[in-house]
């Protein structure tokens, strides 16, 4: 083979190459060892727990929804005491630090224990007698789906492995016809131009077959969504534990205990368009926060919440919520700003941005008087770019 043919050889296997690497990454089949972080689903705003325990949801709901990798949240607007506000959560199991395989998932259960753990901090400035008080919060949650079958990330992988074949039968015609002559041209005696040829050829003739699977191949990537989707109010069980601190702004205020919370919560799916979460939250020795510039004052307190959920629309962007506690003004600490009542919704603004707004009435800090509190937070996902989008 002279000079310009091994250049023009080296040219064409390169671009077979290339043009072959983009479709393998489009239409890869599931395998056993793919991490969950592959089957993120952004079917909902996500939780921050140690958000919950300082308030910035004014909700004792521990939510359970569809874990991610990582979530942000940001306290837009406030009309409590609480405000400038932020949490994160990280579930390592569900990112590419710790992952936990799909095989491992299905068959360990302290993997699904671990797929389902999740830390969070969160911060905010609670106002008090005109001061600005620091507000911290750390906890660790735990939740399992009741059937681990009714994880999203593991429906939609079931899903996807039923599209294997198709995904091998709706190639793109360049990418084929340069899979052929990369195959030819390992044969030897093979001409170039023959093989160039015949590569054209094979691959023409494969096209009807590859133009009738595509569309097949396209409706089982859907059905696989689909399915994934269909499991965003399955029934989990969760755990949750944390503590919470706060400090004044006086260089070398001491740090003061919020008290440590434990949270119990359940989460059914009476119906494919509703969800209901239940938390029994018990709190130790929390602060309460109106005796913070005297003498302060520590007590013990339980809370019990249900929520009710309904999806609206069927793109599962828009969810509307009611929830109830038994909160009371004798309360103290943060669980003072907890809603006795509550409306709201929770929107999808984009890929991975969700918008969550609620209406309640809830004490004022002092336990004086109930009022009626407007939140609006917004949650960040960037890892809901995934697999189970569906785009």
């Amino acid at each position: 083979m002279n000079r310009a043919r091994r250049t023009m050889f080296a040219r064409r296997a390169f671009a077979g190459v290339v043009a072959l690497a983009v479709p393998a990454l489009a239409l890869a089949a599931p395998e056993d060892a793919d991490p969950i972080a592959k089957y993120l689903a952004d079917l909902s705003p996500g939780a921050v727990s140690a958000g919950e325990m300082l308030g910035l949801s004014s909700s004792a709901i521990s939510n359970l929804q569809a874990p991610k990798d990582f979530v942000a949240a940001l306290q837009a607007l406030s009309s409590g005491s609480g405000k400038a506000g932020f949490g994160l959560s990280f579930t390592p199991a569900r990112t590419r630090f710790a992952p936990v395989s799909i095989s491992d998932y299905r068959q360990s259960t302290g993997s699904r224990l671990w797929a389902g753990t999740t830390f969070s901090y969160a911060q905010n400035v609670n106002t008090q007698g005109g001061v600005d008080y620091k507000q911290e919060a750390m906890a660790l949650h735990l939740a399992m789906y009741l059937d681990k079958a009714d994880d999203p990330a593991l429906a939609g992988y079931e899903g996807f492995a039923k599209c294997t074949q198709l995904s091998k039968m709706a190639f793109d015609l360049a990418a084929r016809q340069n899979q052929i002559f990369l195959e030819l041209m390992k044969q030897p005696g093979v001409d170039l131009d023959q093989a160039n040829l015949q590569a054209k050829q094979r691959a023409e003739k494969e096209q009807a077959f590859s133009e009738q699977a595509a569309p097949v191949y396209k409706a089982c990537v859907s059905d696989a969504v689909d399915r994934a989707k269909a499991k965003w109010n399955a029934s989990q069980v969760g755990l949750t534990v944390g503590q919470g601190w706060i400090q004044g702004p006086d260089a070398g205020a001491p740090r003061l205990s919020l008290g440590r919370s434990a949270s119990l919560a359940l989460a059914l799916g009476p119906n494919p368009d509703s969800l209901v979460n239940v938390t029994v939250r018990s709190t130790r020795q929390a602060l309460d926060v109106s005796t913070i510039a005297t003498t302060p004052d520590y007590k013990n307190s339980t809370l019990v919440a249900a929520r009710w959920t309904y999806r609206a629309l069927q793109a599962q962007d828009l969810y509307a919520l009611a929830e109830i506690s038994n909160a009371k003004g004798s309360s103290t600490g943060v669980s003072n700003s907890t809603f006795k009542s509550a409306l709201g919704i929770d929107k999808r603004l984009s890929e991975g941005l969700w918008l969550e707004l609620r209406v309640g009435r809830n004490r004022t800090a002092d336990g004086k008087a109930d009022q009626t509190t407007t939140l609006l937070n917004l949650k960040l996902s960037p890892g809901a770019s995934s697999t189970l989008t569906g785009k």
